[in-house]
């Protein structure tokens, strides 16, 4: 009954509540937002706003909301996702599709949208002193952390610009390795909790990634820089922050790079949009605002097709194997490199001058120094390259060819024979059953069974209907799936493996197979 009530907060307000206090578990998540207990709330008191810089702040943040009104329905969260971190109402099918594809660092905001805050306030800041430039820049940071409500990884880079923006008014620029170690190590000491954050793992993983790995990397490319600088930044961060995605999301697929290659600009274009000309169309009438919202409304369209394009590539998933034997190879090849380079041209230490090169057989055998400068690949670096190479094939996802239970709660029958293919939906199925699909590439389904047709199920049934292509859906009656076909009497769906049968069972459908005796779905 005080739902209500309490979904008109915004963060800052003051309000008195009263209900039934309990603890929380102690799970690392909750342990990182500092939650000690939960409470039952029984009546909501009046409410007073926030006041000072956060009142400042909240109007902001409306408007650039209010902005966002002026675009379509479905690219609305997206846009709030990527301009203030507002993800609450992004769909689960949308969420999967960016997970898939190695866009869901987009969908919240995080250090990226900082450099593009800092970039868009550059202009102004040069009007000013040095002092006074970082005391603005310091100003916007702790306006931007609170609009976003202080994600850690947006802690850790409002924290590294501020470092950096007191070195350079005092006249003592740092590294940016440097900026970081000090930024982490004082977000720590100030709340140790942050080290249970995945996002704060990632974001520091990420940024370290960076800057170490992203200038080596762009000097050993070679091409025009619009591409190689781009390319060098993606897999510094990809790299890094492998293991940690690995041991937390299991295998991560390489459509990841040519996914953040391409929608990399769009969402920086977006981010910079809407922190300026979309803030200005909040403020707008209808029809200007939806005007100033074009240019934003085609990149998003731009970054959604981009997640669902990438979401379905044939490329091979990184697991711990694969990693592992890539790791291999690199080490194998950086030290034939070295063996080469030592091998070739001059010694360092006065070798040409006291004549030691002729007994290495150098200027006395040229044969012998031929082979030693053109050193090929070594047994084990060939070896590693053929498994790996086997490895990667293995690891291109297919759709199944048998009847395989898919994580998530879902039971899927593969098409064969001209008879269709069926995907059975149970009843405690959850957003997990959306990642398992796009896993394994499944992206035509023929029949799509939903045992329950309201509440989490349908909401299942629906998104399984915007990641693939359906033929038809079948739910209880009374359901709650948009263009679904209510089942009122026993279906029977003969499959190239099984024989699917379905039966209306008061408000959801009971599943079984032919010839087994233990139902997909009990009645």
């Amino acid at each position: 009954a005080v739902g209500f009530d309490l979904s008109a907060l915004v963060a800052g307000d003051r309000v008195e509540v009263s209900g039934r206090l309990r603890p929380t578990d102690d799970r690392p998540w909750a342990r990182a937002r500092h939650l000690v207990g939960r409470l039952s709330v029984d009546r909501v008191g009046p409410r007073a706003p926030p006041g000072g810089l956060r009142a400042v702040v909240e109007r902001l943040r409306r408007l650039v909301a209010n902005g966002g009104e002026a675009l379509p329905e479905d690219l609305r969260p997206l846009y709030l996702g990527l301009v203030i971190g507002d993800d609450r109402f992004q769909s689960a099918a949308q969420q999967a599709r960016f997970r898939a594809a190695g866009l869901s660092h987009l969908l919240a905001v995080s250090g990226q949208n900082v450099a593009f805050l800092l970039a868009v306030f550059r202009p102004l800041s040069l009007l000013v002193g040095r002092r006074a430039r970082f005391g603005l820049t310091v100003v916007v940071l702790v306006g931007f952390a609170i609009a976003t409500r202080a994600e850690p990884s947006v802690l850790r880079a409002t924290t590294t610009a501020g470092l950096a923006a007191w070195a350079a008014a005092t006249g003592h620029p740092q590294g940016g390795l440097r900026l970081l170690g000090l930024a982490v190590a004082g977000l720590v000491l100030v709340d140790p909790f942050l080290v249970y954050s995945v996002g704060f793992q990632l974001s520091v993983a990420a940024s370290a990634g960076i800057l170490s790995l992203s200038p080596i990397l762009s000097n050993r490319f070679r091409g025009p820089a619009l591409l190689v600088e781009p390319l060098a930044v993606t897999l510094g961060a990809q790299l890094s922050v492998l293991p940690l995605l690995l041991a937390y999301f299991g295998p991560v697929s390489l459509a990841s790079v040519p996914a953040n290659l391409l929608a990399g600009w769009a969402a920086g274009a977006v981010m910079t949009w809407g922190l300026t000309v979309g803030a200005a169309a909040g403020a707008m009438p209808s029809p200007v605002s939806h005007w100033l919202q074009l240019p934003a409304e085609w990149m998003l369209r731009w970054l959604d097709a981009v997640a669902a394009w990438a979401a379905r590539l044939p490329l091979p998933s990184i697991d711990y194997e694969l990693a592992a034997l890539g790791a291999l190879g690199a080490v194998l090849v950086w030290r034939a490199r070295r063996r080469r380079g030592q091998s070739a041209g001059p010694s360092s230490d006065g070798a040409d001058r006291d004549g030691s090169r002729l007994r290495d057989g150098g200027a006395a055998n040229p044969a012998a120094a031929c082979r030693r400068h053109s050193l090929g690949p070594g047994p084990a670096t060939v070896l590693v390259a053929v498994a790996g190479l086997a490895a990667a094939v293995a690891a291109v996802p297919q759709p199944p060819s048998v009847v395989m239970a898919l994580e998530g709660g879902g039971l899927w029958l593969p098409a064969g024979n001209g008879r269709p293919s069926v995907l059975v939906i149970t009843p405690d199925a959850d957003e997990q059953l959306l990642d398992a699909v796009l896993d394994h590439r499944i992206v035509v389904i023929d029949v799509v069974v939903a045992s329950r047709g309201t509440g989490r199920g349908a909401d299942v049934a629906r998104s399984v209907t915007a990641l693939a292509s359906v033929g038809l859906v079948l739910g209880p009656p009374q359901h709650r799936i948009i263009g679904a076909r209510a089942v009122t009497d026993v279906v029977e769906i003969a499959t190239d493996q099984a024989l699917v049968r379905v039966t209306p069972v008061a408000n959801r459908l009971a599943v079984d197979l032919d010839g087994d005796s233990r139902p997909v779905v009990p009645p």
